[in-house]
């Protein structure tokens, strides 16, 4: 999966604008019974975000808007990754397995246990969270059960958890957002419903200022939410000549938060691991091309966004 250039493009030319109407935002979440119930019993922005995509893949987030619209979310949600295809990311993994996930860290990548750990205990806190969210969401399906938005949404633990891993992968906040819970691609947190969903713009995958050392592709786009315009703007930063893939770096994130959401860690000299020191063994081993803890974890191989090195 990725967005390639059909044709030369020079730097700083528009590559795609999507305008609001068709971004998926907490706030269309917020509008229905369902989100304002959820709203009041604590959900997060990352809750109500998977909320909105639930019901944008069965043509119900908002049935006042244009037929087209609704049409847009319903074949931007068919392009997601099924879940079938999603056991690579942790928030799937099978914990049970974890002693021998442990030992298989330590011997791939030659770290103490302690630094392993680090990352077997923030699945399972992450786990438990979006657990928490799903226990909410089950409540508030419970009392507002004649309605047909309540009635879409009684999903299974795994549906959910698909929907949240979407979220967590593909989201993009503005970089000028006040720090919250969830960060987006963009590097910034959106706390304030500056989190959403682009459709089709989380098609492009990642690259890391220091690829081209090795010979990988290098970013040449980036985004911005333009309030002038109202909608989400992807530029060219170089020349791409046709045929050539769209690259953006998804933010300055600590290896830990990178593999968390994506299943992947890159180099190390793109990271910041001020938080999580810890994990520097792990990434200086990973420093090499198409080499992730995802591949020694879990043995699995595909070509899913944001799993390009």
């Amino acid at each position: 999966r990725g967005l390639v250039a059909l044709r030369d493009v020079w730097e700083g030319q528009e590559l795609l604008f999507v305008p609001n109407s068709a971004i998926l935002w907490p706030s269309k979440a917020r509008e229905l019974r369902i989100g304002e119930d959820l709203a009041a019993r604590g959900a997060s922005q990352g809750c109500l975000l998977a909320v909105c995509l639930l019901l944008a893949e069965k043509g119900l987030l908002d049935t006042s808007e244009p037929s087209q619209l609704l049409k847009l979310r319903e074949c931007y949600a068919a392009t997601l990754p099924p879940v079938e295809d999603c056991g690579h990311f942790p928030l799937f993994w099978d914990l049970e397995r974890s002693a021998d996930l442990l030992a298989e860290v330590e011997r791939c990548f030659c770290v103490a246990q302690p630094a392993a750990a680090v990352v077997f205990e923030a699945i399972e806190q992450l786990q438990e969270r979006i657990d928490a969210e799903y226990q909410l969401l089950r409540a508030s399906v419970a009392s507002l059960r004649s309605s047909r938005e309540a009635e879409a949404l009684d999903v299974s633990r795994e549906r959910y958890f698909w929907a949240r891993t979407m979220v967590l992968s593909r989201s993009f906040s503005n970089p000028n957002a006040v720090v919250g819970e969830e960060q987006g691609r963009g590097g910034g947190y959106g706390d304030d419903d500056q989190m959403f969903l682009v459709p089709f713009a989380d098609l492009v995958n990642h690259a890391s200022a220091t690829s081209a050392e090795r010979g990988l592709p290098v970013p040449n786009a980036v985004f911005d939410y333009n309030g002038h315009r109202d909608g989400f703007v992807l530029e060219a930063t170089r020349t791409i000549p046709s045929g050539d893939e769209i690259w953006i770096r998804y933010g300055r994130k600590s290896a830990l938060d990178l593999f968390l959401r994506y299943g992947f860690v890159p180099d190390v000299a793109c990271l910041s691991s001020d938080a999580y020191p810890e994990l520097h063994a792990l990434d200086v081993h990973l420093n090499c091309p198409r080499q992730r803890l995802v591949l020694a974890l879990a043995g699995e191989e595909d070509g899913k966004q944001g799993e390009t090195e």
